[in-house]
């Protein structure tokens, strides 16, 4: 039994409040309608104050222990034992107006690839979410892993369970016990019943032809972790901007074992990339080193390099000094134009990846790349630039 010194705490979907040992799990529910008691018995003192008032101090005190001992009778019911029961599951409807009906709001499916079964949580009317609080809180058993609650017991029985079970039957009764039992494990796997007028549509084809109605469903269990999921940790390369609006800080219509407050999520896609901040992106992620931009510029400067080539290096044309200087100046000018667009890539990548290793590369390729129209004249640049003279002025600029 947890220590007197420090009672139970409160009635909470996600506190199980103090362990206690497995021997004393027998006083679990009475423990909890203690909590119930102590809350409704000061209202009901107020109501009836007057009538205190003119008592004895015994009398009151006796008439006070009756208040209490009637206040326990009233806590069992079985018909809100059973609602809370029906309104619990692992999915709901996504519903739109908080007056829809409540049958059928909750679905309860098993989540694909996992041995065992999704833990479930109540979507109820406000009013009986005490009642949920009873059923669904969680109940710590030192030595025992994981806090199940009396629904959890039912679900994936142990063996503690049976003692959880005669706990509730005697604190409250064995036909609660066995409606809820009955209802929680019914299964709920299809939607048999929908309110249009509360629920959004959507239709797609059909694989028989024409169209089929499509009813999003959405799981309780992500309702409480989706705001932490979605938030990109920092660093992590976040693709959007997120934003988000506080709604409120009621527990809405959804569950009322959802806590915090709740968001409307807002996401700023950023631009597209750029060709070049796209190349460099893919270039971080394993893809080739991207070739420079083929602008006329370039194309002129490299075509008019295989021109002075082919020129100096014919046996039939003359060439001079200066012919062969200009090349030398025309040359350096191309491989300092392709070592500075290498840094820039390698600067770039940097940013994103502190840990990038640039690929292998051929510099012809990269200063070729892009689109010629006469490939016949890519193929005589190419040439040049694959010559000894010039494949020397790459080696001495490190590349």
């Amino acid at each position: 039994m947890p220590d007197p010194e420090h009672p139970p705490t409160p009635l909470a979907f996600h506190d199980a409040g103090q362990p206690y040992r497995e021997e004393d799990a027998g006083q679990v529910f009475f423990d909890i309608r203690a909590v119930l008691v102590d809350i409704a018995l000061p209202k009901r003192v107020s109501v009836n104050a007057a009538h205190l008032d003119s008592l004895s101090e015994e009398d009151r005190a006796s008439a006070i222990e009756v208040m209490r001992t009637t206040i326990e009778a009233e806590l069992d019911k079985p018909a809100t034992f059973l609602a809370v029961a029906q309104g619990s599951g692992t999915h709901i409807l996504k519903l739109l107006n908080s007056s829809v009906a409540g049958e059928n709001n909750v679905l309860r499916l098993a989540p694909a690839g996992v041995n065992r079964r999704q833990r479930y949580l109540p979507s109820v009317n406000a009013a009986i979410t005490p009642y949920a609080k009873i059923i669904h809180r969680p109940i710590a058993i030192i030595g025992r892993e994981g806090n199940k609650s009396l629904v959890d017991h039912i679900v994936e029985p142990d063996e503690v369970s049976p003692v959880i079970f005669e706990s509730f039957s005697r604190a409250f009764s064995p036909e609660s016990l066995e409606l809820i039992r009955t209802e929680i494990l019914e299964p709920r796997t299809e939607v048999t019943a929908l309110y249009g007028a509360n629920f959004p549509i959507v239709y797609g084809p059909s694989p028989e032809g024409g169209d089929i109605q499509i009813t999003p469903i959405s799981s309780l269990h992500s309702l409480n972790v989706f705001r932490r999921a979605v938030l990109p940790s920092p660093g992590s390369g976040e693709r959007v901007s997120l934003a988000n609006q506080e709604l409120s800080a009621k527990p809405q219509n959804i569950s009322s074992a959802i806590s915090g407050r709740r968001y409307r999520f807002m996401a700023r896609f950023p631009r597209p990339l750029n060709e070049n901040d796209a190349s460099v992106r893919r270039m971080v992620m394993g893809s080739h080193v991207p070739s420079m931009t083929m602008d006329q510029t370039l194309q002129d400067l490299l075509i008019h390099y295989g021109k002075l080539h082919r020129k100096i290096d014919s046996e039939e044309d003359f060439s001079n000094r200066s012919m062969r200087a200009g090349l030398a100046r025309l040359g350096a000018y191309l491989v300092e134009m392709l070592h500075t667009h290498i840094e820039d890539l390698r600067e770039s990548a940097l940013a994103l990846d502190p840990n990038f290793k640039m690929r292998e590369f051929d510099p012809v390729n990269l200063l070729l790349g892009g689109s010629w129209k006469d490939k016949d004249e890519r193929i005589r640049v190419r040439s040049a630039l694959s010559a000894p003279g010039f494949r020397k002025l790459l080696a001495e600029r490190g590349l």
